[in-house]
């Protein structure tokens, strides 16, 4: 007996006698077989029209109409539907009949239990069938939506040099400026005339070293479109192969990099020049103040003076600014190689490398995470060191996990919430001795490995800052 999904089916004919016998054949055949039934064609559409119904098995000689003439009327409105004619009066002229108008089957009626078999049989195949093809339709407009919506183009090709195109589709002319069809007829080939020359044979290349390493590949490269701009394309596909293991094609996804390309240049642009004043502030600030530290200390040696002592501190102050504008600028670049990192560990490092006085560490984490070490150290000690420096005596400070990140917390007086949105402002401090510089840092290092940082209110009332978006590592290479 079948099992899974239910299977409802209308069974139509004027014999209510036989109409009861066949539910009941069915029923034991499979019992996912469930059968209603009508005893005339109009009855027969009355119920279609009311309910959903997997199969129609009807007569053939029926009063009113006969199966085909209500078969020509449940087409109009269900066009898929199965529909069975099982009747006792069977003939070349009827079944051909029957085909003209789109029965699904045909089947004579019979007083064996075979017959009844074969029914149910029948009625399971067209089903499995309709729902089959239902099923694909489906997938296909959601493929069809899919691309419609993607920023770029899914396409088909050889893997030859040319890349000649068996299909494409997407935003085809937007990108390129060509047609699908043009494409697809290769009137103009992909690999020599869009690609730019430069780019061809390294593009080659990467594609034919990512097959034979893992059989997909990834590469960036650039067109040249049929208006003659240059533009930057990200692709990504795979290799298709035959059950044999020979390539038959390959497939893939291509848009436009050119929102990141440019962005990428600006920012480098910037950071070079960044790099320059960094230099400019570290070379020739940094070393004169120091010089004029050691001078100070020196005269104060010998004279106690109060202005001797405020320009000891100033310039301290300054040179702690300088310390903290440099970091600003190291921690904001992007993390390319995270390494496993053992939070509790690095967290207990970092409570020894801060001034915390009389504090206590509440040490909870307990899971590695990947990260950056010199950033993630850099991050820990300056959120250890807000928690300290902002206290109300002697604080407790907890590090733990929570969710797909950790957090920072402390039993001081907190940050109120119209500050909360200022606090990762650099220079932004609510002490004079701060450079306001720390949690700046914090929400850089963030970035710059593609976390976020919040600020919200701990357990005990104090801070709590919750880094998320953290990756986790499970032991592997």
């Amino acid at each position: 007996m079948g099992t899974g999904t239910e299977i409802r089916v209308l069974h139509v004919d004027d014999e209510a006698e036989f109409a009861d016998l066949t539910s009941s054949f069915l029923k034991q055949e499979d019992s996912r077989i469930t059968v209603e039934t009508a005893t005339s064609a109009n009855e027969g559409l009355d119920r279609l029209g009311q309910d959903g119904y997997d199969c129609i098995v009807s007569d053939y000689n029926m009063p009113g109409q006969t199966g085909v003439q209500f078969l020509d009327a449940v087409r109009k409105e269900h066009p898929d539907l199965p529909f069975i004619l099982f009747t006792g009066k069977g003939s070349e002229e009827i079944a051909s009949e029957a085909i003209s108008a789109g029965v699904t089957d045909y089947l004579q009626k019979g007083s064996k239990a075979e017959q009844y078999e074969l029914l149910a049989n029948r009625i399971q195949n067209a089903v499995d069938a309709c729902r089959t093809k239902q099923l694909v339709r489906e997938r296909t407009r959601r493929l069809e939506t899919l691309i419609g919506n993607l920023p770029g183009m899914v396409y088909r090709c050889k893997n030859k040099q040319q890349w000649p195109m068996e299909t494409v589709e997407g935003e085809v002319e937007r990108l390129t400026g060509y047609s699908s069809d043009t494409l697809e007829g290769n009137e103009v080939l992909w690999g020599e005339e869009i690609i730019h020359p430069e780019d061809r044979e390294t593009m080659w290349e990467a594609v034919q070293d990512g097959l034979s390493e893992r059989g997909v590949f990834e590469v960036t490269y650039r067109i040249i479109t049929k208006g003659g701009t240059t533009k930057w394309m990200w692709e990504r596909g795979r290799g298709i192969y035959a059950e044999d293991g020979e390539l038959e094609a390959l497939e893939g996804f291509i848009t436009d990099i050119t929102e990141r390309k440019e962005r990428e240049k600006e920012l480098a642009r910037q950071s070079e020049r960044l790099e320059t004043v960094m230099n400019v502030v570290s070379d020739d600030l940094q070393a004169p103040l120091t010089v004029a530290e050691s001078h100070l200390k020196m005269a104060h040696n010998e004279c106690d003076n109060d202005h001797l002592v405020k320009a000891d501190n100033a310039v301290g102050q300054s040179l702690t600014l300088i310390d903290d504008l440099l970091a600003v600028a190291q921690k904001g670049r992007a993390v390319s190689d995270p390494e496993p990192i053992d939070l509790h560990d690095t967290a207990q490092t970092c409570w020894q490398n801060v001034e915390t006085g009389n504090a206590t560490l509440n040490n909870r984490a307990n899971q590695t995470i990947r990260a950056d070490a010199s950033q993630i150290e850099s991050l820990l000690e300056n959120l250890i060191g807000n928690a300290v420096e902002h206290s109300n005596g002697d604080p407790s400070v907890a590090v733990g996990e929570v969710g797909d990140g950790f957090y920072v917390e402390d039993d001081g007086p907190g940050i109120p919430k119209s500050e909360r949105d200022d606090v990762f402002d650099a220079g932004y401090s609510t002490t004079d001795a701060g450079t306001g510089f720390g949690l700046s840092i914090v929400e850089q290092v963030a970035q710059a490995h593609g976390w976020e940082v919040t600020v919200t209110s701990g357990r005990e009332g104090g801070a709590r800052f919750e880094v998320t978006g953290v990756e986790f590592d499970d032991g592997g290479s």
